[in-house]
């Protein structure tokens, strides 16, 4: 019944223009069809993959479906030095130090080492209570950048699709629960550093 429901409002979604079928901006290394409408795209795979082997480019987090967070990047979400919450438009693309993986900032959210477990939690909870269904479209409104060392984990977040893309050494898309996105507005909408 769930994701009967879930596929109808992703349908309604898409009937109401809410979704515009944009794949997310291909990386600078990506093939000449990456990104391109009826390509290989987020919702037209469902293979899961790992990193790169030596000499292979870097894949695209549209390229590895996954229904979990590779072991790496749960542990430098989990223990990062510095967490930064981001407020997305989903409409502009573009690049520049206004931008997150090709989406325009609209604010961001440095958060507080003692307020960084609620992050961990929260994406752990969006992931867990997924169904797997996700959208053919992506126009994110949230972002989570993790950094432990000289590692870092970014996430781009769009409940409305119901995914995540994960920029790492590890790219992935991963399916993910919407009904965790009040609680991720709340945390990006407090004052900075709390």
């Amino acid at each position: 019944m769930r994701r009967i429901e879930t596929a109808c409002l992703g349908a309604a979604l898409l009937a109401l223009g809410a979704c515009t079928n944009r794949p997310a901006p291909p990386g600078p290394d990506a093939p000449a069809s990456a990104g391109v409408p009826g390509q290989a795209g987020p919702a037209d795979t469902a293979e899961a993959g790992g990193a790169p082997t030596a000499g292979q480019p870097a894949k695209e987090p549209y390229e590895n479906f996954t229904r979990s967070l590779h072991p790496d990047d749960a542990a430098v979400l989990a223990g990062a030095d510095s967490l930064v919450l981001y407020k997305l438009d989903p409409e502009r693309a573009q690049t520049g130090p206004d931008a997150f993986h090709g989406f325009r900032i609209l604010g961001r959210t440095p958060v507080s080492a003692t307020s960084r477990g609620a992050v961990v939690a929260l994406v752990d909870g969006m992931i867990r209570d997924s169904d797997g269904v996700v959208a053919k479209c992506f126009d994110p409104r949230h972002g989570i950048s993790a950094r432990k060392g000289d590692a870092t984990v970014d996430l781009v977040i769009c409940f409305e699709c119901y995914q995540m893309y994960v920029y790492s050494k590890h790219p992935s898309l991963i399916p993910i629960e919407p009904k965790h996105g009040p609680a991720l507005d709340a945390l990006v909408n407090q004052p900075a550093g709390r």
